[in-house]
């Protein structure tokens, strides 16, 4: 047996046993086929939750500034993706906002004015994610830094006093979702998801976390 029959037996079953390539896996099944985060994926409504463990101090004027307290806030976003047509791994894009009404507005402090509104607006920035997709599941993951404007009236006597205030965040967004058909013919086009987002900064480290419930469409 010459040398070269020789090399080849022994690098036969190393090829054999070779790891498959790292692609990003398979392509959508038609190109109208577009599930969340896929494609413009651009009408997506969450209802959701906002903790605040501790509201920055805001200038209600006069001298006068609001104390640090916790918060919580409820109302619903609206976010656009754009993202990888494929099954198994993908990486994708989103950017959104939100309104969100203060829940716990109306009650009294230990001292000093009563609360009696309060609001949290947030733009997020464009975030890329990393997500992975199966047939009926999806998977995704992302840092999101965002701007968000924080409003307060107080009642203190007859006069009302108004405080705002904007601050920067980067918060950890994490969803799971179930993928289903909104317009038969296109495959799994929909998705509702469940998320958490813890923040890592605001005002502070690892400052509360918002959580919910996302609805894909078209």
């Amino acid at each position: 047996m010459n040398r070269l029959a020789a090399l080849a037996i022994i690098a036969a079953p190393l090829v054999a046993h070779a790891d498959p390539a790292d692609d990003l896996g398979a392509p959508l099944p038609t190109p109208s086929a577009y599930p969340a985060m896929a494609g413009p994926s651009v009408l997506v409504m969450s209802v959701d939750a906002v903790d605040v463990p501790s509201l920055p101090p805001l200038d209600l004027g006069n001298g006068v500034t609001s104390p640090r307290r916790s918060e919580v806030f409820a109302g619903i976003g609206l976010r656009g993706y754009v993202g990888g047509e494929h099954m198994g791994r993908f990486a994708y894009y989103s950017i959104g906002g939100g309104f969100e009404g203060g829940v716990a507005s109306g009650k009294a402090l230990s001292a000093g004015p009563m609360l009696t509104g309060a609001q949290l607006y947030s733009l997020e920035l464009p975030s890329p994610g990393y997500g992975y997709r199966t047939q009926k599941w999806l998977v995704g993951a992302q840092l999101v830094p965002a701007i968000e404007w924080i409003g307060e009236q107080f009642k203190n006597g007859d006069a009302t006093m108004t405080g705002r205030d904007h601050f920067y965040t980067v918060s950890a967004d994490f969803q799971a979702c179930l993928q289903y058909t909104v317009l038969t013919g296109l495959g799994r086009n929909s998705a509702a998801c469940v998320y958490v987002a813890p923040v890592i900064y605001r005002d502070g480290w690892f400052s509360g976390a918002s959580f919910g419930v996302r609805i894909f469409a078209l």
